[in-house]
């Protein structure tokens, strides 16, 4: 099965051509490794695939479920919210029903409660929890230490303030948001320079 096709695809910016006439696929499991010089169109072929830039020429066709994630070479700065914050947002709507839950489950100790109203907060609340667990809301907390544990960061990094850590660590937190809403396409662009060895074999 083809996840992504680029088929005969040309950018241009101003009279420059930025990628020329360029073909190929994505296949699920297959990774692929773009190597060019400075200046070659790496950049804004990925671009192109994430859906950021549009082709002057060809086309570039997916099934309209797929989802692409892409990671910039910069531009990455993340404020405002612990480390566990910030990168656990990759699950927000199942955080938003989390929240539904907590506020259902208030409503039901209410013993002023009606019974119509009642019933109709039960019949809500179970109907959210069912769909919480049935996308394994109760994992977040697992998955999200897991992948930043794997991308090096340490147990006291997730209670500190995203804006303390430097640019590479920017990149790392915003790769592992992307790797926890697992995209069918992950895009990276020279990423791997801001990792070390052991963040790499992870990856």
């Amino acid at each position: 099965m083809t996840l992504l096709t680029v088929t005969d695809a040309t950018v241009r910016f101003g009279g420059l051509v930025a990628v020329n006439n360029v073909s190929f696929e994505t296949e699920p499991g297959k990774v692929r490794a773009l190597i060019g010089p400075n200046g070659a169109g790496k950049t804004t072929l990925l671009r192109m695939m994430s859906g950021d830039v549009e082709p002057d020429a060809g086309a570039i066709t997916k099934p309209n479920e797929l989802t692409v994630g892409y990671l910039p070479q910069d531009g990455l700065d993340h404020q405002g919210k612990t480390l566990y914050d910030e990168v656990s947002s990759a699950f927000a709507e199942l955080l938003e029903l989390q929240i539904k839950m907590i506020t259902l489950e208030r409503l039901l100790g209410d013993e002023t409660l009606g019974k119509v109203e009642h019933d109709a907060a039960l019949e809500s609340f179970t109907v959210a929890q069912e769909t919480f667990h049935h996308q394994d809301g109760y994992g977040i907390e697992a998955k999200v230490s897991s992948v930043l544990h794997g991308l090096g960061f340490s147990s006291t990094d997730l209670e500190r303030n995203t804006e303390h850590f430097s640019g590479g660590w920017q990149m790392r937190i915003a790769l592992a948001k992307l790797i926890l809403q697992q995209p069918h396409v992950l895009l990276l662009d020279e990423q791997t320079n801001q990792l070390d060895l052991e963040a790499r074999n992870w990856l």
